[in-house]
């Protein structure tokens, strides 16, 4: 391979990389069909390679071609031989999609780890990527119950996008994550407007849309409208082809949950059940669920909760460091208790993430 090849192919990989990360993917995938035809009579520098496999990386999770396995990153995909004109950009893209994967599986802790990483490379990448790469951070800053970090990155991912035509997926998620935070933090009205807003960006999104009218279902469940969440629950299911893909599974718990809270007590069985044995068979990680699961089933379906299953669901998610996941499941196990006059009790739950947070850390 002579040296003006090897620079075309560059040129190449970086013009597909540019697509993706303004969201062109129609014209991204038409370059790669080009790259792959002149890829395949020939063997690549390791240089190159790596190039193209985290360029292939960030292909297939944005066009949702792949599904993202713990057993399937490899990390020294990133050969020390990388050449200058690259250098920067390869070590950018191996930490980004080293920590999407992370964050995939649910592990959010190490995910920021890389995150810190490839922020240091963040002046090699077009602003489009770096909005990626802020939206990225903050949903991760989110999961982790560190709300005022993770709105500062959101923030500046829309900055970066706010006047895209390409972008409104990315703005429609940047909003379901913001309205997240609103209804977590009471801000009923606000959250509901942020969640309409999705909706609206992600009308050629079927899966994004789902999403969006799930945010809105969740704040009407956090405020105690539960047939109304129920309702919206059931719209988010029939919107976009959900079969094999986790949002259908977190949208049918929150169903299930739902019913069960309204005490329509074999419905919301019959759908747990069904959510368990597809949590079970799932070979992505779905602790939250999984977790939620195992307390729903306790305090709703049981005359008696056992304690220790229920430890077991709040193990799993200590675990996966899910802290807001854990407030909120503790303050629902709080009410239950409370609700039964079992004081004590309610105490425990009530008090049990004052002294957890600050083992796992979060924003208390």
């Amino acid at each position: 391979m002579t040296k003006t090849y090897e620079n075309q192919l560059l040129q190449l990989i970086g013009q597909w990389f540019t697509q993706l990360s303004t969201y062109k993917l129609e014209d991204a995938r038409k370059l790669k069909k080009e790259i792959d035809h002149l890829l395949s009579p020939i063997h690549l520098p390791k240089q190159i390679e790596s190039y193209y496999d985290l360029v292939n990386l960030k292909h297939q999770l944005i066009t949702n071609e792949i599904s993202l396995h713990s057993n399937f990153y490899q990390s020294n995909l990133l050969d020390k031989d990388v050449i200058e004109t690259t250098d920067r950009t390869l070590k950018y893209l191996h930490k980004f999609m080293q920590a999407t994967i992370m964050m995939n599986n649910e592990d959010y802790i190490n995910s920021i780890e890389s995150l810190r990483v490839a922020e240091k490379s963040l002046d090699y990448v077009s602003k489009f990527e770096q909005a990626e790469f802020y939206f990225r951070t903050g949903y991760v800053y989110y999961r982790l119950d560190q709300n005022i970090t993770a709105l500062n990155y959101l923030n500046r991912s829309y900055y970066l996008v706010r006047n895209s035509k390409h972008h409104d997926r990315l703005k429609a998620n940047l909003s379901i994550i913001k309205a997240g935070i609103l209804s977590e933090a009471g801000y009923d009205k606000e959250s509901i407007e942020c969640s309409e807003k999705a909706v609206l960006l992600s009308i050629h999104e079927p899966l994004t849309k789902s999403m969006a009218i799930r945010s809105k279902a969740n704040n009407e469940f956090r405020f105690g409208r539960y047939h109304k969440a129920a309702e919206l629950y059931l719209v988010a299911l029939k919107t976009g082809n959900q079969d094999q893909k986790n949002v259908g599974i977190k949208n049918r718990f929150k169903l299930a949950h739902s019913w069960l809270k309204m005490g329509a007590l074999d419905q919301g069985k019959e759908l747990l059940n069904q959510v368990e044995n597809e949590i079970n068979n799932n070979d992505q990680s779905l602790s939250e669920f999984a977790a939620r699961g195992i307390i729903c089933r306790e305090l709703y379906l049981h005359d008696c909760p056992d304690t220790n299953k229920i430890n077991i669901g709040l193990s799993m998610l200590k675990e996966k460091k899910l802290l807001y996941e854990l407030k909120d499941v503790t303050k629902e196990l709080s009410n239950f208790h409370l609700h039964n006059e079992e004081y004590k009790m309610a105490y425990y739950y009530l008090d049990y993430t004052n002294y957890v947070a600050p083992i796992l850390g979060g924003d208390y």
